[in-house]
């Protein structure tokens, strides 16, 4: 799911205001937060030929909505948006 990997950029964009040290982190937590156990939707909803599910396209597309709204929000005003969005 995308939402927790927007949101945990846009934290540490948030926290380090340089950006040479704060996208370089930003794209780690990346493969941080993939190291931690999760649910992957596929396996719950895939086929067994790897193809995407009408549910998994819709639950895809929502979370990525949520993120961006959910990032648009947290960043509204902020001088700094520019480098968040980039995280």
């Amino acid at each position: 799911m995308a939402t927790p990997h927007l949101v945990a950029g846009a934290a540490i964009a948030a926290v380090l205001p340089d950006p040479a040290v704060a996208l370089p982190l930003s794209f780690a937590s990346h493969f941080a937060l993939d190291a931690l156990p999760h649910v992957d939707p596929h396996r719950v909803w895939g086929t067994g030929d790897g193809r995407l599910t009408r549910v998994e396209s819709i639950m895809g597309t929502l979370d990525f909505v949520l993120g961006l709204a959910l990032l648009s929000w947290l960043i509204r005003g902020r001088a700094d948006a520019a480098v968040l969005w980039a995280s």
